[in-house]
């Protein structure tokens, strides 16, 4: 599809490619075996299949429906290998006939075959690499991968998706993005700042359908003509965007990130941070360096030097392969998930160099495997990402689905819960349903859709309205006016059953808000779902300047949930806590203080948050020592709400909060998320849980004459047995490296949470941690 195009230097640009291979490519060219076939995944090994009988056929037949069931839909034949990985190969008679016979199988399947690719062992004898794709159906229509592209401004992500979505080579002058940009002030700048969606398709034999091809000039005739859809998520690169880039890799749920990298800019602070977050999520990354035909060797080198130093620090670990032919292409691929390799291409979109071989990268990558029968089994989960008002359809949602499935059988609605809005769900009927602008009739997990929306009528007048205004009230608090409005309301899915279906509405009812963040689903027993205000996890920091501390505040980003919060206790139970030095420290009771009482606590839990919270702080203003005190006790910045009293419950996967049993942290990343000030340095901090005492230097302990009141009242409030759970004074802090259970809770309004997510906590002057929620609180919050 593009011609291999040559550029100035490239004889000094091939030799600094040369240099910059890996080790395992010169192995992979020469090896005589492959890894042990393994009984899970989408890659079989067969030595020869030369006229199976009847029963031996039905038995591979089996097998292959098998494989393309943990492919999704794909599957791989190694051919002329032995179980154990020995490349023996076939005579070209054998190979022929081996070929022939999964031709057989696939038929009997609905499973095109094709030919990936075929290589000599010597002696006349092949190997061969043979892929399968379902052909599509009602139920599945097509494969999807998506793939999020990451890279500073200025790297060439829009112009690289530009050339591989109408297979044209840019002019040199970004005429290719123009295709791609939303806004007007995105084409007179050349800098993305909303996410963009792309596509390009694969038909059963491996050609590429987009834009170019023969009869195809929209969206909907792509993937009508392809079995294999990738989408590109074309992600924000300047840094004033940072947060929609976040929000895009937290919310569309990407099953790979690809980080792209000029070759002349070298290694900049932003695809740093990039790389972080993609490790952080624990999404499989690959790296393009564009821009190899304006490249000097000297750039070249630098850049993919400060690459690799990047890819080998401590705690991302990772094996860099530079692609130089098929051989290195198809061997990184069949283990590219479960392994640490991260393929790099060195790309030019103008002259198209290499640009075939990341196009067929493209078409071979497969799904990442996922428990699809554990996720197909659970409650339904759909995640809002967007949401539109389309003429005479009313409203539509965006978003993926994160379990079960919606399958509109006979054209009949399917009733599910939307929310939380101010803390409230309502029932509502999902009456039409679309993958890629195509219509569909069933949608599973792991794939994105678009839902059309019809919504109950509004209550006019019923006995039960004072009780679901009440039950309303007491899920969110919708205040004044939400009361009111809470009252037309239909909130149960029993009541919503009742409602002809002619008299259901395109538009939400008065006093809901559609919003991006909530959730549609199906719970047991159809019982309305529960929100939260609270929840625990077990955080890693990875950078802050001072000290993470109660009453630090960040934004949480979970999924599609994008909200304010702040940290209302760091546990006792964690497992690194850093502990205030002692001389900051409120000076002990002369008798032990007792534990609070259950009211106590719960009313501390209970207590909504103040929608005025600061989210910033000038560290000029605050004293090294500030930081690491607990809000006053009297603070007018923090009102206290009357609740009435009770005992939070808390859902976790284990036990109570408090336990020393916890769900598993992410693996031990790197600060690569911290800003570097020069681009070739590579930052290799290995972030151990470690646990650090704090001393203050004799500046740090005279304290402000401001905060002097501050103190006195925690010092009081310690004393009289207040503070933090178990009775301990809450003083605890967490610096860089250190691991811990830290409690959240919104500074708006509730959210609906699930155990073991990852969530991502960030703030001002570089504060980042990551981690996974081990429990949600569902303490009933009063307006």
């Amino acid at each position: 599809m593009f011609s291999q195009g040559q550029f100035t230097g490239a004889s000094d640009v091939k030799s600094s490619r040369a240099t910059a291979s890996s080790f395992l490519t010169d192995q992979l060219l020469s090896a005589t075996s492959l890894p042990p076939e393994v009984e899970e995944g989408n890659v079989e090994y067969k030595l020869k299949l030369v006229h199976p009988p009847p029963d031996r056929l039905q038995h591979l037949i089996t097998q292959l429906k098998w494989r393309l069931a943990e492919g999704s839909g794909e599957a791989m034949y190694e051919i002329g290998v032995s179980d154990g990985g020995s490349l023996v190969g076939l005579s070209p008679h054998d190979m022929k006939e081996s070929l022939a016979t999964l031709k057989k199988m696939g038929a009997a399947l609905r499973a095109d075959m094709s030919i990936v690719r075929k290589r000599p062992v010597g002696n006349n004898r092949f190997v061969a690499e043979v892929m399968f794709r379902k052909s599509p159906t009602d139920d599945q229509h097509f494969l999807e991968i998506r793939v999020a592209i990451l890279g500073g401004h200025d790297a060439g992500k829009s112009t690289l998706l530009g050339v591989l979505t109408h297979s044209e080579t840019d002019n040199g002058r970004g005429k290719s993005r123009l295709n791609l940009l939303r806004h007007r002030h995105e084409i007179e700048t050349g800098r993305t700042s909303s996410i963009s969606h792309q596509i390009m398709g694969f038909d059963a034999q491996g050609s590429t359908v987009n834009y170019a091809s023969t009869n195809v000039s929209t969206w909907d005739q792509i993937c009508e003509n392809s079995a294999k859809i990738v989408t590109f998520l074309d992600l924000c690169g300047h840094p004033k965007y940072q947060k929609t880039t976040i929000s895009g890799l937290t919310g569309t749920a990407p099953d790979y990130a690809c980080l792209i990298l000029g070759a002349n800019a070298g290694f900049p602070d932003v695809s740093r941070e990039h790389l972080g977050i993609a490790v952080l999520l624990s999404i499989p990354i690959f790296v393009v360096i564009t821009k190899i035909d304006v490249a000097t060797a000297e750039m070249l080198t630098w850049t993919i030097s400060a690459l690799l130093a990047q890819l080998q620090s401590p705690g991302i670990c990772k094996i860099p392969l530079v692609i130089q032919n098929e051989d290195d292409l198809v061997a990184c691929v069949s283990d590219f998930v479960s392994s640490r390799v991260v393929p790099i291409f060195l790309t030019s979109s103008v002259t198209g160099e290499n640009l075939d071989l990341l196009t067929k990268f493209y078409n071979i990558l497969p799904r990442p495997p996922r428990n699809m029968e554990r996720l197909l089994e659970d409650d339904t989960e759909y995640q809002v990402e967007e949401v539109y008002s389309v003429p005479g359809i009313g409203c539509v949602t965006g978003g993926i689905m994160m379990s079960g499935r919606i399958h509109l059988s006979g054209g009949m609605p399917v009733t599910l819960y939307l929310g939380p809005d101010r803390g409230r769900f309502v029932p509502v009927r999902v009456h039409s349903l679309h993958r890629q602008r195509c219509p569909v009739k069933h949608v599973m997990a792991g794939q994105a859709a678009t839902c059309a929306l019809l919504f109950p009528p509004p209550r006019l007048a019923g006995a039960d309205a004072d009780a679901i205004a009440s039950a309303s009230a007491s899920a969110g608090g919708a205040g004044d006016d939400g009361d009111d409005q809470a009252r037309l309301i239909v909130s149960s899915a029993t009541e919503a059953a009742a409602i002809p279906q002619d008299v259901w509405m395109d538009s939400p009812p008065p006093g809901f808000r559609l919003r991006r963040g909530q959730v549609l689903l199906t719970t047991p027993g159809l019982d309305v779902p529960t929100c939260y205000w609270e929840f625990e996890a077990d955080i890693h920091v990875l950078h802050h300047a001072t000290a993470l501390s109660p009453g630090s505040q960040g934004t949480i980003y979970c999924g599609s949930v994008r909200q304010g919060a702040r940290i209302s206790w760091i546990l006792p139970s964690s497992p690194a806590v850093t502990p205030v030095d002692a001389s900051l420290s409120p000076s002990p009771s002369p008798s032990p203080s007792p534990s609070p009482s259950p009211v106590s606590l719960a009313s501390a839990a209970r207590t909504p948050p103040d929608t005025s919270l600061s989210q910033t702080r000038d560290a000029d203003e605050v004293s090294p020592t500030s930081a690491l005190l607990p809000p006053p006790a009297d603070s007018t910045a923090i009102p206290a709400t009357p609740v009435t009293p009770g005992t939070p419950t808390w859902h976790n996967a284990d036990s109570r909060p408090g336990s020393p049993s916890h769900a598993a942290l992410p693996p031990s990343t790197s600060s690569s998320l911290s800003s570097s000030p020069s681009h070739a340095r590579a930052v290799t901090i290995d972030l151990v849980s470690t646990v650090h005492h704090i001393t203050p230097s004799p500046s740090a302990m005279q304290t402000p004459k401001r905060w002097s009141r501050s103190r006195s009242r925690s010092r009081s409030r310690s004393s009289s047995g207040g503070g933090g759970p178990n009775g301990l004074a809450p003083l605890l802090v967490l610096t860089t490296g250190d691991r811990g259970r830290v409690r959240f809770r919104f500074a708006y309004e509730p959210e609906w949470l699930a155990v073991g997510r990852t969530v991502l906590f960030r703030g001002t002057d570089g504060m980042k941690c990551v981690g996974k929620i081990v429990a949600v609180s569902a303490a009933v919050q009063d307006a």
